[in-house]
């Protein structure tokens, strides 16, 4: 039990680490010369984005969890873009869970009514996940782990809801069956 506890903090401190280059990397690209190789996953152009937290959420099978993003945005140019295409990669710790993802991100802005006046954002997510549960997780046993797909929606960075399907990775008798999990929170 200590293991998974010095397991859990040693996830949270390399997390906390990992983020700790600027969130938005596109003030600190500019100054710098092109990378080759390694160096350039440690040193991301503009069209890669760091956020250590983006969304606080409450569902099944992990309860409260929070997410950290990496975002990379296909197109150069944003300004002005209604639809924006990007890859993702999110890191859910929860209280009786935790989920590793990676996918497709769409933000979707609906034309501005006014000058002056912002439109309204909706950015949706479809990605393969890892999830691994402890604790007490909703909806299944502790300690196992499950391979899966989540579809999620924000509409304006504000309000998500998300759903996905869960199949356990060992399928022997006694282990758990395959679930539906449903996630709603704050956040992108």
């Amino acid at each position: 039990m200590k293991r998974v506890h010095v397991l859990r903090w040693l996830c949270a401190v390399s997390l906390s680490m990992a983020c700790a280059d600027p969130a938005w990397s596109q003030e600190v690209a500019r100054t710098r010369k092109p990378k080759t190789g390694i160096a350039r996953f440690f040193f991301p152009t503009d069209q890669d984005v760091f956020l250590p937290v983006t969304t606080v959420e409450w569902g099944s099978p992990d309860r409260w969890s929070f997410s950290a993003r990496y975002i990379h945005m296909f197109q150069k140019e944003r300004d002005h873009v209604r639809v924006l295409h990007n890859f993702t990669v999110t890191l859910s710790p929860g209280t009786a869970g935790g989920r590793v993802g990676a996918g497709y991100e769409n933000i979707f802005t609906i034309r501005k009514s006014r000058p002056g006046r912002e439109g309204l954002t909706l950015l949706s997510e479809a990605k393969v996940v890892a999830l691994r549960t402890w604790g007490h997780p909703i909806g299944t046993d502790a300690h196992q782990t499950f391979v899966g797909g989540e579809l999620r929606t924000s509409l304006a960075g504000v309000a998500n809801i998300g759903v996905g399907y869960y199949v356990p990775c060992a399928t022997a008798a006694g282990h758990p069956k395959a679930f539906w999990g449903l996630h709603f929170g704050v956040g992108i």
